[in-house]
């Protein structure tokens, strides 16, 4: 289950990615993709989006294991 937290945050932001190209092109189609450059902006923004949700979900888990071990630490 630790590789989930690393593919995990691919999915949103795939979908996210996505329809912002779908809509965000006008066409309201998939149109956009017959053209190679707009295949490498997709490529970036979803480097992008897929990073913070990564970080996001890495700094949450983290969180989470910080406050499990202190509430189980007698005082």
């Amino acid at each position: 289950m630790k590789t989930a937290r690393y593919w995990l945050p691919l999915l949103p932001a795939f979908a996210g990615v996505n329809w912002l190209c779908y809509v965000d092109e006008g066409y309201r189609d998939f149109r956009w993709m017959r053209d190679p450059g707009n295949w490498v902006a997709f490529a970036l923004y979803l480097a992008v989006a897929y990073g913070l949700l990564l970080a996001g979900t890495l700094a949450t888990l983290r969180l989470a294991a910080a406050l499990r071990n202190r509430m189980r630490r007698p005082a």
